[in-house]
């Protein structure tokens, strides 16, 4: 029988909406899964300017392979996730509750920051003085 239980010592910080640590007994089957994110079924952006709807849609997708391999969102013991723009943290909580009565382990990046960037607008200023448009133009340009 697998067991999944959250764990943490009393001298590491015990957050609310995610597990420090998690520890995974008796499992024969491992999935390792790749990113997900709001694409259709031929590759085209779901949920333009939505965020929630993108993490929805996101997390409907790595349910559809969790479920699909025999497991349940209840099996996951760690998740990354990395956003554009830090301020979307509190969204990305509520849309998590949604999929999990238990929160994984996790991890929280933000991408323009981890690339160099101040903020999402320090990005999009940058790419706009350097391309002439902004980054939301450029892709609709070249993927639409």
């Amino acid at each position: 029988m697998v067991s999944i239980e959250a764990f943490c010592p009393p001298d590491v910080f015990n957050p609310p909406i995610y597990t420090q640590g998690v520890r995974v007994t008796g499992a024969q089957t491992m999935l390792f899964l790749s990113g997900q994110v709001a694409y259709d079924q031929h590759g085209g952006v779901l949920h333009r300017g939505d965020f929630k709807g993108q993490a929805r849609e996101a997390l409907r997708a790595l349910k559809s392979l969790v479920e699909s391999a025999g497991g349940t969102m209840g099996s996951i013991v760690k998740l990354n996730t990395y956003l554009t723009d830090i301020r979307y943290r509190p969204d990305l909580a509520l849309v998590r509750q949604e999929f999990f009565s238990k929160a994984p382990a996790s991890t929280l990046v933000e991408v323009s920051a981890r690339a160099g960037f101040k903020s999402q607008s320090h990005f999009t200023t940058l790419f706009r003085r350097f391309t002439g448009t902004t980054p939301k133009a450029w892709r609709e340009s070249r993927f639409s």
